[in-house]
């Protein structure tokens, strides 16, 4: 863009020119929201995020997710049973630590809460020392599960409720919806994604118990509801928040679910560490 600009005395001044360009830290964040786009996990991201914050979805997905933890977590005595060691945990502990402890580095005591994580996790993964593959075991020996107990395995149900507390937070965290065009917002929902999809499918199987529900279909949508004028706004947005849940339902069918959120996590979560830093010193 040319300007021709002339002084207080009408003296003409030299040319300028102007080139309109992003800044740097738009050109990084548009390398995030393009690697979304490519992967096609941003729609599913949305209604997976929505549905997280969605008050009776959320409350049914946590009792779907403990459901899950009833029929399916294996308790056995540790002294009969073969414990993973830390290297066959090295992909979990890998990716709790790019998705669940190095989730925040912009924040103010990032420091502090990885440190606060860390002994978290250190717990989820010696309570799952004993799962292998798909099936969820967990190894009770004496005073485990119930303090002051003698012997190994000492109450099932106390187990369940100790494994949904330490899975709960972040295998159905609630997260907020990401937008595509501010990159600081669909970073946590895909750390999330990528967390909650490959610890041991437990997300994936808490959504396949909702196949039954009948969240209605796009057509139902009436034509007032479309212009933002719906006759009845409470039945409108619970058909809204249903399809969001048919769509992530549909995205866990597939087991695509469970590598392209490793793939953004492996390639955006070095660019958010540079967009974050930009975002912190360079505005």
């Amino acid at each position: 863009m040319r300007h021709e600009q002339e002084d207080l005395r009408g003296n003409e001044q030299p040319e300028r020119y102007h080139v309109a360009s992003y800044c740097t830290q738009h050109k990084t964040g548009n390398v995030v929201q393009q690697v979304s786009d490519y992967l096609g996990i941003i729609r599913p991201g949305f209604a997976l995020a929505s549905c997280l914050a969605t008050g009776h979805i959320a409350e049914k997905l946590d009792f779907d997710l403990r459901v899950v933890l009833e029929m399916e977590l294996e308790i056995v005595d540790p002294a009969t049973t073969e414990l993973d060691s830390p290297a066959d945990q090295s992909f979990l502990r890998e990716l709790f630590e790019h998705c669940y402890i190095r989730a925040t580095p912009h924040a103010v005591d990032a420091e502090a809460q990885e440190n606060k994580r860390r002994a978290e996790i250190q717990e989820i993964l010696l309570f799952f020392s004993a799962s292998h593959g798909r099936t969820l075991r967990h190894a009770c020996p004496a005073g485990c599960c119930v303090p002051g107990s003698r012997v190994p395995v000492a109450d099932r149900a106390a187990s369940v409720d100790k494994a949904f507390g330490l899975v709960k937070r972040f295998v159905a965290p609630c997260i907020s919806e990401p937008a595509a065009n501010k990159y600081t917002k669909v970073d946590p929902v895909m750390r999330a994604l990528a967390l909650a999809t490959n610890f041991f499918g437990l997300l994936r199987r808490a959504f396949a118990r909702q196949f039954g529900d009948d969240g209605g279909s796009q057509s139902d949508i009436s034509v007032d509801a479309a212009i933002g004028a719906p006759s009845d706004v409470t039945r409108h947005w619970r058909k809204v928040k249903h399809i969001k849940l048919n769509r992530s339902v549909s995205f866990f069918k597939h087991r695509v679910s469970e590598y392209l959120p490793l793939i953004w996590a492996c390639v955006c979560s070095y660019i958010m560490v540079v967009q974050y830093k930009l975002f912190q010193h360079g505005t």
